[in-house]
């Protein structure tokens, strides 16, 4: 991991939005050897790029 400005942050970024979590749900990926926590997001408004409706975020960990 490498810690970024905010300004890094949004020049790496191909999308910037508003939005308010859904749902989460944390699960085993396919071979039963990590966790990822997935985050659904439903977007209210896009400030830069072209993001859809609903944006999903998948991280590493959580709790199954």
């Amino acid at each position: 991991m490498v810690r970024l400005s905010l300004e890094q942050l949004s020049m790496a970024s191909s999308s910037i939005v508003q939005a308010r979590v859904v749902s989460q749900e944390s699960r085993w990926n396919a071979e039963h050897t990590r966790i990822f926590t997935y985050t659904k997001l439903a977007v209210s408004q896009s400030l830069t790029g072209n993001a859809g409706s609903t944006i999903e975020i998948v991280q590493p960990g959580g709790s199954v």
